[in-house]
């Protein structure tokens, strides 16, 4: 982020292309399905459960979740 640059500009310049398969965000993507083998150890029904995530980074964690049946 250049310094004169708000951290809503510069998550901005990423609007467009923000949930794409190539977008610079990629980063906050690749890790849900690791993250979530790990935690299935330990959770063995998710479907149904109610869930808060808070700074998920992007909304990626809560569409991973949903995905799984989070509420």
């Amino acid at each position: 982020m250049k310094q004169s640059q708000t951290e809503a500009d510069f998550f901005g310049d990423f609007a467009e292309s923000w949930w794409d398969d190539d977008s610079a965000m990629k980063g906050l993507t690749s890790f849900q399905r690791p993250r979530f083998e790990y935690f299935d150890k330990f959770v063995q029904d998710w479907a149904g459960k109610k869930v808060l995530d808070v700074g998920c980074g992007g909304g990626f964690t809560t569409e991973y979740l949903t995905g799984r049946g989070f509420r």
